[in-house]
């Protein structure tokens, strides 16, 4: 997983110039994308009252709040927090242990 960012970039190195690899990096894509609180426990496979535990207990990083609110505002999640908490929980997607890899087409 940690490794898909730079093999875009250099599958893309070739395709365009720099200027162009350094606004459209796919890093700055995936980091800009935030998730609320509901969708990012879905997709890291745990309740979001266990996501709230989590944070209060130690487990997980405090919450990023947005700063260009009155009220005190979750900003979401993004991936890497979301892979973060997978990887705290035990539910990162893995392949079945005695089973061939999959091939997926592109």
């Amino acid at each position: 997983m940690k490794n898909i960012s730079s093999l875009v970039a250099n599958a893309q190195k070739n395709k365009h110039d720099e200027a162009w690899l350094e606004f459209n990096s796919v890093d700055e894509r995936v980091q800009k994308r935030r998730y609320g609180t509901t969708q990012a426990a879905e997709l890291a496979g745990i309740s979001h009252s266990l996501l709230y535990a989590a944070e209060e207990d130690g487990r997980l990083p405090k919450p990023e709040y947005r700063t260009d609110t009155v009220k005190k505002v979750r900003s979401g999640y993004t991936m890497n927090h979301i892979n973060h908490m997978r990887e705290v929980f035990g539910t990162a997607p893995r392949k079945p242990e005695g089973e061939n890899a999959a091939i997926i087409g592109v």
